[in-house]
């Protein structure tokens, strides 16, 4: 209650307790490594494995944990050794948690349904990964994306969007219909399909969405996006690195793993407007496949190449030359390839 300056433990309910209140009398014991010791220890209860927290506009604490969800009204106004808790698991209805693992939680501003994601502990119990909402403070459930391991769920002027390990998921009808985001893209380069998507936040006028990819921001509700990612300028003397010395161009990551990264960017300025094309070739100077043959316009850009050559076949381990010929220059950089 003083801004982080102390702290006190909270008590919570056992895993195998649906409730906990001042009123009764508890004890239970732990067993671990084979010992059993007349304690609570979080090292063997599910529900002393916290995640995530939330306090909603009634003041109501939401603790989500390894064993499902926890809520107390009275947390905010009684004493710590007071708290009452009700504690919600996974029970295998329709209209319940889809699986224990509570690690986000968050409140839609519009509707005031709590939102949280489930992910599984036991599949052979009928988990399932998804997410959930409730408006009668966890009375009741409802399941959506089932099957989709989601890390985050956020909020935007009635837009809802849940970033997760197979993609963005946008739902512009309170969650009765999702769909997953096509390839977010910006003007000058984009987030390769294979990222995991981790965290939403909002702000005034813009939806972010953390990625491992980079950071993907909307200022039209996921219509339209830019893209932000460690951007190394090709002009020296930059904020990174005072004595950093002007490129032409340069490529990342370098060694480039096509397993491991999937693709390798290369980091172009395109001074006057015209063609421009980009071709990879091996030290013999053998052309190993075209990446690009197209018009721009004036600006700085990326182009990408997975490790495939022109007739699909994975590239040996070896360095590459690449060369990007445009209106005014042509520049050139390497490429080492190692699996």
């Amino acid at each position: 209650m003083d801004l982080g300056q102390t702290w006190e433990r909270i008590i919570l309910p056992p895993a195998t307790a649906q409730s906990m209140t001042p009123d009764n009398s508890y004890s239970w014991s732990s067993s671990f490594q084979g010992t059993t010791v007349a304690r609570y220890d979080p090292r063997s209860d599910l529900n002393l494995l916290g995640f995530a927290t939330y306090i909603d506009t009634n003041n109501q604490v939401w603790y989500g944990s390894a064993s499902g969800i926890n809520i107390s009204t009275d947390a905010m106004k009684t004493s710590t050794d007071s708290i009452s808790w009700r504690h919600i698991t996974f029970n295998g209805q329709a209209n319940g948690l889809s699986g224990n693992w509570v690690i986000d939680i968050n409140q839609e501003p519009v509707t005031g349904k709590i939102w949280m994601t489930n992910w599984v502990i036991d599949s052979q119990d009928g988990e399932q990964f998804g997410i959930v909402s409730t408006e009668d403070d966890g009375q009741t459930f409802e399941q959506h994306l089932i099957g989709e391991k989601i890390n985050d769920i956020g909020f935007k002027d009635g837009t809802i969007f849940a970033a997760g390990e197979n993609g963005l998921f946008i739902s512009r009808d309170n969650g009765k219909t999702w769909t997953k985001s096509p390839t977010i893209r910006s003007a000058n380069t984009f987030i390769k399909e294979s990222a995991e998507f981790f965290a939403v936040a909002s702000t005034s006028d813009r939806v972010w969405i953390g990625t491992s990819d980079g950071i993907a921001s909307s200022d039209d509700l996921g219509r339209t996006w830019e893209i932000t990612r460690v951007n190394f300028p090709l002009s020296g003397g930059n904020v990174f690195d005072p004595e950093a010395r002007s490129a032409e161009t340069f490529a990342y990551p370098n060694p480039f793993s096509p397993s491991l990264h999937e693709l390798i960017r290369i980091k172009f300025e395109v001074k006057q407007e015209g063609s421009v094309s980009i071709r990879i070739f091996d030290f013999g100077m053998n052309l190993v496949r075209e990446i690009v043959n197209d018009s721009f316009t004036i600006g700085e850009y990326e182009a990408v190449w997975d490790g495939i050559d022109a007739k699909g076949r994975q590239v040996a381990n070896a360095p590459y030359i690449y060369i990007v010929e445009m209106a005014d220059e042509t520049v050139n950089g390497k490429i080492l390839v190692v699996e």
